[in-house]
Parts: C-alpha cells; sequence; structure tokens
C-alpha cells in the first residue's frame, strides 16, 4: 500500500493501524504504529523523531528553461545528487569526523530519503543522476516516489561490482525519452591488467605503485543510451570517482578509461546520428582539477596535480581502519591551494623553478609564530626527507611528510604561508610545476567560448547537499557533482 499525504495531514504524525481478519470476517486486536517509531535499529543507532507532515513545498521561482540544443525539440533541466549512503553516513567514525555538526537521528536513511524525495520535486528534473544509492532503497522507495511525485518514471540502476548492495542510478522522464539501455563499465581491475591499460601503462611503468592503488578502487561508471522522442541519442555517463583527496593521479586515469570505452563501445554503435553525451556525477573534484581539465580540453604535464600525485603513496593506506586513523594526517583542499601558493611565491621571489632547502626552512619552518618545539620537529623533518634543493614535487610531498607527523599541529608551523584568498586568487596561475606525464582527451570536444552558466546550489539542513543544475549545451561544474554537457561528437 502507498499512502500519499494531504495538506490537511500537515503538521499531523502519520499512524498505521492494521485489523487483522479471518476467513469469518471476524476482526482481532488491532495493531497501531506511528512513523518514526518502532521497527529494527542497528546496535547504537538513534530513532527519528518529531516525524510529522511537512507543508508541501512550492516548486522553486527557478529560471526559465534554457534554449533547446539542437538535437532536442525543447529544452531539458539535469540534476545530478550524490544522496549519501547511509554506511557513510549513520556510523560512529562518519558522524564524529565528518559530520559533527549532524545529530545523530538526521542522519538516518529512513529520515533522509524523505527530504531526497522533496528536495528532488522542487527542481522537477527531466533527467537525474545519482550516486550511491542503496538497492533497496531504490527499489522500494525511490523508484515510486520519483514515479509518482515527480514524473521520473523511467529508471535504470547500476550496482556496483564485487560490492554488492548499492550503486548508481538514472531517472528519467518517458514522455521525453522513450527508451534506455543501460551497462557499466568495471574500474575495478587487477594490477596486471592496470599495467597492460594502453593509456595507464606509461604512468604504471613510472611509478611501481601506481597499479597496486589503481587495483583497490571499487568504482563503476554507468552508461545510459537514452532514445528522446524526437529520436536523438543521448549519451549519459555516470560517474562516482576515487574519493581520497591525495589522489587526484586516480581520478584522471579512471575518466580516461571510461573515456576510452565510450568510443568504440558506445558511441561508434551511433554512428552517423544524431548523438550528444552527459558525462556527469561525484567526480570528487574541483572545477580547476586535472579530471576535469581532462574531459574538457585535455590536461598537460604542467598541471599541479601531477607533482601533487606523486605524495600519494606516502599516505596510501590498504585497510579502512589504517585510512580512518589517518584521517587527520592527509592534506585537505585548502592545504592543496595554500601549498600552490606559497611555492608560486618562492619561485617570484627566487627567480627560479627550484628552491633551496634552507630558504624553505627559513621562509615556511623558521618564521613561523608557533612553539620552538614544532619549529624544531619540522626542521629535522625537512632535513631528512626532503633534497637540498626542491620542485614543486619534492616541496608537496615534504608538506606531506610534516602532515603526517605534526597532525594536529601542522597548521600552526606551515598555514602563515598559505596567504589569503585574494593573494591565492592572484597568484593563481603562476606556478611552474612539471608532472611524469599527460593526457589528451581525443573522445569530446567542447563548443568554443564554453561558459560557466547560471546556477542554483544551497545546503540542506540534514547533512546532505544537493544542487539544482540548469544547463545549456555549456560546461557547468558546481561542489562536488559535476555535469559536462558536450553536444554532438567531433570526428
Amino acid at each position: 500500500m502507498f499512502y500519499c499525504p494531504t495538506e490537511k495531514d500537515a503538521g499531523k504524525a502519520l499512524v498505521v493501524e492494521a485489523i487483522p481478519v479471518n476467513d469469518d470476517g471476524v476482526a482481532g486486536p488491532s495493531l497501531r504504529a506511528k512513523v518514526g517509531e518502532g521497527g529494527k535499529r542497528k546496535k547504537g543507532q538513534a530513532r527519528p523523531s518529531n516525524c510529522i507532515v511537512q507543508h508541501r513545498p512550492e516548486v522553486l521561482d527557478l529560471p526559465k528553461r534554457p534554449p533547446a540544443p539542437p538535437c532536442f525539440s525543447e529544452g531539458m533541466r539535469v540534476m545530478s545528487y550524490n544522496i549519501l549512503l547511509d554506511q557513510y553516513c549513520a556510523n560512529e567514525w562518519c558522524l564524529k569526523n565528518l559530520y559533527p555538526f549532524c545529530e545523530e537521528q538526521f542522519a538516518q536513511e529512513d529520515y533522509r530519503r524523505q527530504l531526497l524525495v522533496r528536495d528532488i520535486s522542487f527542481a522537477q528534473p527531466d533527467l537525474l543522476i545519482c550516486q550511491e544509492v542503496n538497492g533497496g532503497l531504490y527499489k522500494k522507495y525511490l523508484k515510486p516516489a520519483l514515479a509518482q511525485m515527480v514524473n521520473l518514471d523511467g529508471h535504470a540502476y547500476a550496482e556496483r561490482l564485487n560490492n554488492g548492495g548499492w550503486g548508481q542510478a538514472v531517472f528519467y522522464r518517458k514522455d521525453k525519452f522513450i527508451s534506455c539501455i543501460s551497462h557499466t563499465i568495471d574500474l575495478n581491475m587487477d594490477e596486471e591488467t592496470w599495467k597492460k591499460h594502453p593509456i595507464a601503462k606509461v604512468f604504471c611503468e613510472r611509478d611501481d605503485s601506481l597499479a597496486d592503488q589503481l587495483s583497490q578502487t571499487k568504482s563503476i561508471a554507468q552508461i545510459c543510451e537514452l532514445t528522446t522522442v524526437s529520436n536523438a541519442i543521448l549519451v549519459v555517463c555516470n560517474l562516482h570517482l576515487y574519493s581520497h583527496p591525495m589522489a587526484p593521479h586516480i581520478r584522471m586515469l579512471q575518466a580516461a578509461h571510461i573515456a576510452s570505452k565510450i568510443l568504440p563501445e558506445v558511441l561508434g554503435k551511433h554512428e552517423g546520428k544524431d548523438v550528444s553525451v552527459i558525462v556527469s556525477g561525484d567526480f570528487n573534484a574541483g572545477s580547476d582539477s586535472g579530471v576535469f581539465s581532462y574531459l574538457t580540453k585535455g590536461v598537460d604535464k604542467f598541471h599541479p596535480e601531477w607533482a601533487e600525485a606523486a605524495a600519494f603513496k606516502c599516505v596510501a593506506q590498504s585497510t579502512k581502519d589504517e585510512r580512518q586513523d589517518n584521517w587527520y594526517k592527509v592534506l585537505r583542499e585548502g592545504d592543496v591551494v595554500g601549498a600552490r601558493y606559497a611555492f608560486a611565491k618562492l619561485q617570484e621571489s627566487c627567480g627560479t623553478t627550484s628552491i633551496n632547502r634552507d630558504k624553505i626552512i627559513e621562509s615556511v619552518i623558521s618564521s613561523a609564530n608557533c612553539e620552538e618545539a614544532y619549529k624544531t620537529q619540522a626542521k629535522e623533518i625537512c632535513l631528512k626527507t626532503a633534497p637540498e634543493s626542491l620542485h614543486y614535487v619534492d616541496f608537496f610531498t615534504l608538506l606531506q611528510n610534516l602532515k603526517g607527523e605534526l597532525a594536529e599541529n601542522f597548521e600552526k608551523v606551515v598555514g602563515h604561508c598559505y596567504g589569503s584568498a585574494d593573494e591565492q586568487k592572484a597568484m593563481d596561475g603562476k606556478l611552474k610545476s612539471e608532472g611524469s606525464g599527460y593526457l589528451v582527451l581525443y573522445i569530446f570536444k567542447p563548443q568554443k567560448n564554453c561558459q560557466h552558466i547560471q546556477k542554483r546550489n544551497f545546503v540542506l539542513r540534514y547533512l546532505v547537499q544537493t544542487f539544482f543544475i540548469f544547463f545549456q549545451i555549456k560546461i557547468l561544474y558546481i561542489g562536488l557533482h559535476a555535469v559536462i554537457f558536450l553536444p554532438h561528437r567531433q570526428n
């Protein structure tokens, strides 16, 4: 039974009453349960409270849908949403380290799922692309709820390989798309396969630990081939790339592997047809990242992430417990931006691409306004691990070593040289860095004069973030989610 509350129910709690009746029509004792009470919970989990019916939200006052792409008869709205898997949200470690601002009752899936449908209904998308979707939630809740409330009556689900129970999903309106063929691209390959990979091979030869690092990822890419009502083909690539903040090179190689599969296996069979491609999902990367650059224009050897990737071997861990124990010993996004600024300033002041180790100690460590014991420890680490002359790759690795040893005291030692947001912006693009390789994107070619388009984003009250995306044949990046719409394959 599926009950849809009405406006008359607002402000009240829903109660389910079950009355058993035997074959003779005699009723037995009734059972009553209020939504939010009872039911099984894992040990230590709190029950959601105050689960009352809320007024149906008004549809947001959104901008008018943009002009239609050439292959569509009318405009289309796309929404990409990582809905956050319960196991990455409602456990003790996550609540303490990732979401300390969130009360436990609001982290539970049976509370958050109501917000998911509510917020998707805000955007009224024609195409919804989701990551971290629990298989049971998809079948029993999202499919019927989205079909009834948002007219997303078409759907396709792809479960992660070797790690069953959850995956990625695409929902679409059947009045916009008449058919969907869904399949997956496996990113979970063993060491030997990565070593022989036509794109990754050269990188694995330069770094003997890279194949092992690549083999530990368990991601997939979901590919959906949608046929529009005007008989055009829309290929949707739903990505969820490797999440470790120190592994940009793995995200680039994952994207390259996916792109190499799309050309012969997907676009090849639609040769001569009107084909457009959407690459969307949770890239775990920003708009200045190598993976974003790769998908839009290619990434050359001077991109700083090639150098920064060299420090990954300092922090790569093989077990979940080890990764959690080292969570605060890994450089974060703010550290990366600060490191680029600090080294670019040193290069500018010295007039060289490499910096003497003594200059690093003087400018970064000795000038810090903190306890002498921390500065002494940092100097010892620098003298022990850093070469006499440091390129950016050496400097970034040094910072990771310092973060690993100093932990919570790291910012006290080096934070002063990170600069302000305005100073970082002024130095953007001035860092001279050369890494170990480059990737040329040979499949997609975006239109000239690509622009960021109008967007609306906000943070929800209870843990999850959602991004409403209104695009028109342009390139868009928002937060951890990105949608790239690349119309027409270029031969």
